[in-house]
């Protein structure tokens, strides 16, 4: 099959790097329609190239959709929260609110992916000032002293002046990258972090029915009936706790498509994208008019 020779998922070239899986991807389907076959050979050729396509996704930290703003803002941060946010970002901000706050690696993990939902830097200041102090146990000086300058960091204002992205749902399932939270810790994949118990009533609290968060929580544990429960088509290499992920999705957004979760960045737009746009599934730039079509939100 063409393409072959580009890609062994497992031998990406090296200069695919934090940014290159937007740009790829767009510039393989381009190749690909450029090509002078007849359109069902496209069509073909498309589907072939779907498994390498999620593969790129699923395997980096930025996810593929970085020019699809989402413009989160404390005005709306609430509403997205609760709407839109996927569970590890939810598991992250829950667990600031209840009186905790989050250490080196739950830090880390959501900073970036604050950063690249559009929270503005200065926004960003005051909800981390606000969400920190919460715990009786940060004052207002350790946190500027301390915690100003990370933030800042992470936005490409100071050091390398290089902004930070969002880890990949991988690398947040990688104990090498978030090892297993100790006492009064959170941060990693919550389908592995939590309990049953705990993952259910964080489910349960953003809105999916018992019954749901039930079901998402056996899947996450490879005790749920796959057979008995509807997913979305998924990478043949997906955890069971991507699985759980895509499930939730699923019941959040009824009649939506998710191929791959991969990364939080992409369950959050596109979520967006099914609240705001119900027509807006159709991958953009693809011939749809009785030819081919591959949805991918």
């Amino acid at each position: 099959m063409p393409f072959q020779f580009l890609f062994a998922a497992e031998k990406r070239c090296p200069m695919v790097d934090h940014n290159g899986p937007h740009w790829l991807y767009h510039a393989l389907l381009h190749t690909t329609l450029s090509i002078s076959v007849p359109q069902t050979g496209k069509s073909r050729l498309l589907h072939g190239m779907r498994p390498v396509l999620e593969k790129i996704l699923v395997d980096t930290n930025s996810s593929m959709s970085a020019d699809e703003p989402v413009g989160l803002c404390l005005a709306n941060f609430e509403e997205l929260l609760r709407e839109s946010f996927p569970p590890c970002m939810q598991y992250l901000v829950d667990f600031q609110r209840q009186g905790n706050h989050l250490k080196h690696h739950g830090r880390m993990q959501l900073r970036p992916l604050l950063r690249e939902a559009g929270l503005p830097l200065p926004e960003a200041l005051r909800w981390w000032r606000r969400e920190f102090l919460r715990d009786a146990s940060v004052k207002e000086e350790d946190f500027s002293s301390e915690h100003t300058y990370h933030i800042q960091h992470a936005y490409g204002q100071l050091g390398k002046r290089k902004p930070a992205f969002g880890w990949s749902c991988r690398k947040a399932l990688d104990p090498q990258v978030f090892p297993s939270p100790g006492v009064k810790q959170a941060h990693g994949c919550p389908f592995r972090s939590l309990d049953k118990v705990e993952l259910r009533r964080l489910l349960v609290d953003f809105a999916l029915s018992p019954a749901s968060a039930a079901t998402a929580a056996a899947l996450a544990r490879g005790e749920g009936d796959e057979s008995t429960v509807s997913l979305p088509p998924f990478p043949s290499e997906a955890s069971q706790e991507e699985q759980a992920c895509a499930f939730v999705f699923a019941e959040r957004h009824p009649g939506a498509e998710l191929s791959a979760v991969g990364h939080p960045m992409e369950f959050l737009r596109r979520s967006r994208r099914y609240l705001q746009k119900p027509d807006a599934g159709k991958l953009q730039g693809l011939p749809t008019e009785g030819h081919f079509e591959w949805p991918l939100g």
